[in-house]
């Protein structure tokens, strides 16, 4: 019976996900949140990659085109992912004002948070993916924290944890220490949100001198995209569940 449940064991962890990890890599270049449920690219400059942008730079009417377009198709599991998306956070409370920016304001001021309360859409805090990331997944600190009621103090060890030649940015390529789009509208205006990877910061983007608001562009999709195991993985599973079965027929034969 050992060998039948070191076989079970062996079967039944080829199924099993690291319960502490956050981000699990996923066939061509992306990454699963645990956390979030939603799948990450790997490239954080899409549109530069593909030569849309030759900065990776676009408008949130570009970065949406981009989102709306992008197909993957996982050979392993033979499903076309379509219905990739912009990261989203909400909901927007609406008290945003702009001679009050979120890093230097005396409130919350809307989505422009000063870098606390980031969580999931269970817990109490501002619900953003791309702060979730920022904050939790790469270990970035705000430029400014909060410590009462009044102005928040400035934190000279704001920004992603340093590495030697830079700051880390963890799995992820060409990811930008500046805006990202996200698909959430700010309340009462046509112009979006935006979050910033320099400093953790998150404000609308609105249009200057009559030029749109630029930022870069990293596109996600709702859930795993690589939810069944893979061929190598089934293998293990069906040697391992031969196992126990060879195991249990000796023992039936020895008891008869």
């Amino acid at each position: 019976m050992r060998l039948a449940f070191a076989a079970a064991v062996t079967a039944a962890a080829c199924l099993a996900t690291p319960a502490s990890a956050a981000l699990l890599a996923r066939p061509g270049g992306f990454y699963y949140d645990t956390v979030l449920d939603i799948t990450w690219m790997g490239d954080a400059n899409y549109a530069k990659t593909i030569g849309f942008s030759d900065t990776g730079l676009v408008s949130q009417q570009g970065a949406s085109y981009l989102a709306d377009g992008y197909l993957y198709f996982n050979e392993a599991t033979k499903v076309l992912y379509s219905d990739w998306r912009l990261p989203t956070l909400g909901p927007d409370v609406g008290d945003y004002d702009p001679l009050l920016p979120g890093a230097g304001g005396q409130v919350p001021n809307g989505q422009g948070a000063v870098g606390t309360g980031w969580g999931t859409p269970e817990d109490s805090g501002i619900y953003s993916e791309l702060g979730w990331m920022y904050y939790a997944n790469l270990g970035g600190q705000p430029r400014c924290v909060l410590v009462g009621p009044g102005p928040c103090e400035f934190n000279p060890n704001y920004g992603l944890p340093d590495l030697v030649g830079g700051p880390d940015k963890g799995p992820f390529a060409n990811l930008q220490l500046d805006f990202y789009w996200t698909d959430t509208k700010v309340v009462n205006d046509d112009i979006y949100w935006a979050f910033t990877f320099d400093d953790g910061n998150q404000n609308p983007r609105a249009p200057r001198q009559g030029r749109d608001a630029v930022s870069y562009v990293w596109l996600v999709h709702d859930g795993d995209i690589a939810a069944v195991p893979e061929p190598a993985t089934w293998a293990l599973m069906i040697a391992g569940f031969g196992m126990v079965g060879a195991a249990l027929r000796r023992r039936r034969t020895a008891q008869a």
